[in-house]
């Protein structure tokens, strides 16, 4: 072999030799980040169980296109139940309230239980639209949330580094730019259970309203007796409610003291002082957040005292007893001025089951001075004070 062909070949095998000996560069393997789990919104629903099933169908279809999974809990507010974990870990909770109107939503976070949201639709909205409205409430504010958490961070600013020397051959390397480290969000803590009050509140309203409720309060009156006589009258009611019943049902008793009015014929005439009281159980409608309709119907007893004048000789009397008896009917609108004031305008009509007559008897002649009215109307004010149990006003903000 010639000498050009040897050095050649030894050239050749020298270049392989130091591509051999060269190290060879390690490949980084990027982990796969798992697929972190669904967030979990839950809904608890007052109501019946229709609502309860219609609230879960409408939330899957809705809050399943922000990736989220709800969780429509039927085992009312209280502790959850052992072993379901997802209850611990909810990123929203809502709370509805069908049972009354308007439909009440109060919509709080899941970790630190701070509320989010409160309101109330409008009283004549139909419970199929309210259970839409109320879940589309929900999913506007979660995917308002959603959002916020995906927004890209701000870029962190990188400092400079100064040029070093490259270890391995003594060259100078060019500038390099080394990140700075972000530190990581601040987490809020979990608020105790002791501070959840943007729910409490609002549920402890109607779960710990009592069931029997007592209103007292003062009336003024004018009631049309007959013979041309309209009587002012004013006197003190007492109510008595049960506040869970839906409508609610209850019973008014009243007393009430009219203006005396003057009965005469000839040279007799008698004076008589009309004292009056009711009872009257009724059935309250709600009309809106602070007003209602009252219907009511029972029994009337009014007693006549008299004070007569006459000739001598001359016997005022009446044609029976001093008590005379009527059947009421009644129908109100009633306003809640305050958390526990309420001002009632009630019209009612009173049908006397045996009409009064008054008379005077002169020896064997015998003159009417006056026979009361059968019906009897009456236009009634009540500014009533709910010592216990009533309904307080709802101060809440109306749906948009």
């Amino acid at each position: 072999m010639s000498a050009p062909r040897v050095a050649f070949t030894a050239l050749f095998i020298g270049v392989v030799a130091a591509g051999l000996a060269a190290p060879a560069p390690a490949l980084a393997l990027t982990p796969v980040p798992a697929s972190s789990p669904r967030p979990i919104v839950e809904i608890h629903v007052e109501g019946d169980r229709a609502t309860l099933e219609r609230v879960r169908v409408v939330a899957s279809e809705l809050l399943g296109e922000l990736s989220v999974t709800p969780v429509v809990a039927d085992d009312g507010p209280g502790v959850p139940p052992a072993g379901d974990e997802r209850r611990e870990s909810a990123f929203v909770r809502a709370y509805f309230d069908f049972r009354d109107t308007p439909t009440t939503i109060v919509i709080v976070d899941g970790a630190s239980r701070r509320e989010l949201d409160r309101r109330s639709l409008p009283p004549n909205t139909t419970l199929e639209a309210a259970v839409e409205s109320a879940v589309h409430v929900l999913f506007m504010l979660v995917e308002s949330l959603l959002d916020e958490q995906t927004a890209p961070p701000a870029e962190a600013p990188r400092a400079p580094v100064h040029a070093e020397p490259d270890a391995a051959n003594g060259a100078v390397s060019p500038e390099r730019v080394a990140p700075v480290a972000t530190p990581p969000p601040a987490t809020a803590p979990r608020a105790a259970a002791t501070a959840d009050t943007g729910v409490s509140d609002a549920r402890a309203r109607g779960k710990s309203e009592p069931s029997v409720g007592l209103a007292a309060g003062v009336l003024a009156r004018v009631l049309h007796f007959g013979a041309g006589q309209m009587l002012p009258s004013a006197g003190a009611q007492v109510e008595l409610s049960f506040p869970r019943a839906r409508p609610r049902f209850g019973a008014a008793g009243y007393f009430v003291a009219s203006a005396p009015f003057v009965l005469s014929s000839r040279d007799a005439t008698a004076k008589l002082y009309p004292f009056s009281s009711g009872l009257l159980p009724n059935v309250e409608f709600e009309l809106g957040a602070d007003f209602s309709a009252v219907v009511g119907g029972g029994v009337v007893l009014t007693w006549f005292s008299l004070s007569s004048a006459g000739p001598a000789g001359a016997a005022i009397g009446h044609s029976t007893g001093g008590l005379d008896t009527a059947l009421s009917a009644m129908l109100g609108l009633r306003a809640r001025t305050g958390p526990r004031f309420s001002l009632s305008l009630v019209a009612a009509v009173d049908y006397d089951l045996e009409p009064r007559s008054f008379v005077a008897l002169d020896g064997r002649e015998r003159h009417v001075l006056g026979t009361l009215a059968q019906w009897r109307p009456s236009l009634s004010i009540v500014v009533a004070y709910s010592l216990f149990g009533g309904r307080t006003r709802t101060n809440v903000a109306e749906a948009d």
